[in-house]
């Protein structure tokens, strides 16, 4: 093989995995969800107990997408925190439902990070949070006046702790 090949394949291969390298870094967050969210399917009622899977029943799908930007290979963050709150508050209340359970963040490279010169243009990441949106099912015998019985979501809410920050890389 001649040397000029040799070069331009070596400069290429070295492009090419410094390219793997480049992204954004973002953080979702949901400060001001009113409902419960949990990364597992598991959530809990008011008693503090875990909702048992009869009780579960998913009314709709959670999603949310966005683009997240960043620089010389996610030292510097252009996105920063990605608030989720508003979305999850208007899809859970327009399903009827009171909780977001398996909720999942994946992030992946965007075609422009091909072109982003080995680091030295602003890199991007598509980012998409997805999840399962539930609604509390009264509780099989429960009496009239239970708090599970008349207002699940009520019961849910008072149980839920405040939103945690998820991470995206």
């Amino acid at each position: 093989m001649k040397t000029w090949m040799k070069n331009a394949f070596a400069t290429a291969s070295l492009a090419v995995l410094l390219t793997g390298c480049s992204g954004a870094r973002s953080h979702v967050i949901a400060d001001e969800a009113r409902y419960p969210i949990s990364l597992s399917d598991g959530v809990r009622d008011a008693d503090g107990k875990l909702l048992p899977d009869e009780r579960k029943q998913v009314v709709g799908s959670f999603t949310h997408s966005y683009k997240a930007w960043g620089w010389l290979w996610r030292v510097f963050s252009f996105t920063g925190d990605h608030d989720i709150s508003e979305d999850v508050n208007e899809q859970v209340a327009a399903a009827g439902g009171d909780a977001i359970v398996n909720l999942s963040v994946k992030s992946e490279l965007c075609l422009w990070n091909m072109f982003t010169l080995v680091g030295l243009l602003p890199d991007c990441s598509n980012v998409s949070v997805r999840g399962h949106i539930i609604k509390a099912m009264p509780a099989s015998g429960a009496q009239p006046g239970d708090v599970e019985a008349s207002a699940p979501s009520a019961a849910l809410e008072q149980a839920a702790p405040p939103a945690e920050a998820l991470a995206a890389n």
